[in-house]
């Protein structure tokens, strides 16, 4: 199978171009199969729980020198985002990745970078005399908070509910790879495409569990998953802070009215 190479240093550090590299013995990624979830339980805000997106994977790990070592586990990164949540004639607040301007943005949880998580996500083969099968998988669904009053609303207005709709379309890279210690190249060897697309219409005027209801499509369409990788060149941003969850900022644009932060990025 044709593995991409993510990065090339000068020196060597053992590895060896001719070694045997890991190999996808079996990848599967599917779509949890539900509707999202509407939760109108809180008078403060309206929740919703998406479906799951699920990816799981068994790799075949080539023995390994006494000092060497196989990291194989998820990358994510996120390469569209538009999040609007629409208050009618006051205006619409959105959250943003500014950083989406510069190319993908690492969807990693920031603590064990670049990985997706540290548990089921990754695993370390290190000095194997023989070769290993291991299993990684992940998984991913958005379970937000949203005001049902505007988070800027204009000086006169009455107050209250305002909330029209909500308005999600993400679009996700998920990367199955291999780090080898000591060169520290990374190797993408599968690549998953998936997309979350969600639309929830909104009656402020109705009573509370009422108010909701979610529009088409309604379930997320299934994930598309290459071998070898649509991909061969994994961008560096994939490895690298920031996060998305720190880089987001909460914007305001008030109708008639100038563009406001209301919440700025973490990093």
């Amino acid at each position: 199978m044709n593995c991409c190479r993510l990065f090339r240093k000068k020196e060597d550090n053992g590895w060896n171009e001719k070694e045997d590299q890991p190999q996808v013995k079996e990848i599967g990624a599917w779509m949890e199969s539900r509707e999202t979830e509407l939760d109108e339980s809180d008078p403060v805000v309206l929740r919703y729980r998406s479906p799951h997106f699920f990816a799981k994977a068994k790799v075949i790990v080539p023995r390994t020198r006494s000092g060497h070592a196989w990291t194989v586990g998820w990358l994510q990164v996120c390469t569209h985002m538009l999040l609007n949540h629409i208050y009618g004639k006051h205006g619409r607040a959105s959250w943003e990745l500014p950083n989406l301007t510069h190319g993908p943005v690492s969807d990693s949880d920031g603590r064990t970078m670049p990985w997706y998580g540290s548990s089921d996500e990754v695993i370390t083969v290190r000095g194997a005399s023989s070769s290993q099968e291991v299993e990684v998988s992940m998984d991913d669904n958005f379970c937000p908070s949203v005001s049902w009053a505007a988070p800027r609303p204009p000086p006169a207005s009455p107050g209250g509910p305002s909330l029209k709709a909500v308005l999600r379309d993400q679009v996700f890279i998920t990367w199955l790879a291999a780090h080898h210690i000591p060169s520290h190249r990374v190797i993408a060897l599968a690549q998953v495409d998936w997309h979350a697309c969600l639309r929830i219409s909104v009656n402020p005027r109705a009573p509370l569990g009422h108010r909701a209801s979610l529009l088409p499509p309604r379930r997320l369409s299934p994930p598309s998953v290459s071998i070898p990788p649509r991909m061969c060149s994994i961008p560096p941003s994939a490895l690298q802070l920031p996060v998305a969850n720190d880089a987001q900022v909460l914007m305001w644009y008030p109708r008639g009215g100038q563009p406001v932060m209301v919440i700025p990025p973490k990093s």
